[in-house]
């Protein structure tokens, strides 16, 4: 630290000489600053003044090997601090160390591990009510004749109809990402980010039961069953969307209810029903030209 204050004033004064090319006046400038305190006091590597030695520099003869010098000596002085401030740790501490790590490698396994047992949770699997009597699925996923305006529209998800107040499961591990509330359409909603592959959506609930960042995990309950937002009757509306790709029929992914006994009638998902579309509109236009 002294060292680099040194070389400062070094370069303040020979700045100062350099513009006003008055060395003698400066030198006496300087030497009245020390004043009578000069001749007195205490005098230690804490105490010291650095005016003689900033006029002893004035005036020696400069050249570019002295510079180089005071260049390298910064790095140099730096370096030896550093080392000297580290201490020597003795074979005990150094024991100690090792065994710190290993117990820290330990630990880093441990959670690594759990991530990996975690990210099996992040892909929905589990039916998003609470088993309860009167249960029905009314609506699949796709295209279907709307129950309010009676229009042809692509439904995003399947409906269950239950009672008001019956408990909304998360379907898998994940954080809260959303949370609104539309009267014109999902009413109150809550979704879900499971990792960065997919993301569910419960709508048309009455009350909510998590908030916004809220970590949850796969069968907690995060809502309850309503009646809220576009709807004829008390239902749960679920949704599965593949970040990146879109929403994907839930039917597919949900692993512990067995639909076909309940509803032998076969599920047609977005993807058949669009092709079936196409296949009538082609016909139709058939009948069309025969005409």
């Amino acid at each position: 630290r002294r060292a680099l204050i040194e070389i400062h004033e070094y370069q303040a004064d020979e700045a100062v000489l350099r513009r006003y090319n008055d060395p003698e006046g400066y030198q006496e400038i300087l030497f009245s600053q020390l004043g009578t305190a000069t001749y007195s006091g205490w005098v230690s590597h804490f105490n010291f003044s650095m005016i003689k030695k900033r006029i002893v520099m004035m005036n020696k003869k400069k050249n570019k090997h002295s510079v180089i010098a005071y260049l390298i000596a910064i790095p140099v002085t730096l370096s030896i601090v550093f080392a000297f401030s580290n201490q020597e740790k003795t074979p005990f501490e150094n024991e100690r160390n090792v065994l710190a790590i290993a117990d820290d490698s330990v630990a880093a396994l441990k959670v690594s591990n759990a991530e990996k047992e975690l990210k099996q949770d992040f892909t929905p699997s589990i039916f998003p009510l609470e088993y309860t009597e009167g249960l029905k699925l009314t609506s699949h996923y796709g295209y279907r004749k709307d129950p309010i305006d009676g229009e042809r529209k692509l439904h995003l998800g399947i409906d269950f109809r239950a009672p008001i107040g019956t408990p909304v499961l998360a379907t898998a591990d994940g954080i809260v990402s959303k949370i609104t509330n539309n009267p014109e359409s999902y009413g109150k909603r809550v979704a879900i980010d499971h990792g960065d592959k997919y993301r569910t959506q419960y709508a048309q609930l009455s009350a909510i039961d998590v908030e916004m960042g809220e970590i949850v995990k796969k069968g907690q309950v995060i809502a309850k069953t309503g009646n809220s937002g576009r709807s004829t009757g008390p239902h749960i509306h679920y949704e599965v969307i593949e970040i990146g790709k879109g929403r994907k029929d839930p039917i597919h992914f949900i692993k512990d209810y067995r639909f076909e006994e309940r509803h032998p009638t076969p599920l047609k998902s977005y993807a058949k029903n669009k092709e079936k579309m196409e296949k009538e509109k082609v016909k139709d236009k058939n009948k069309d030209k025969d005409k």
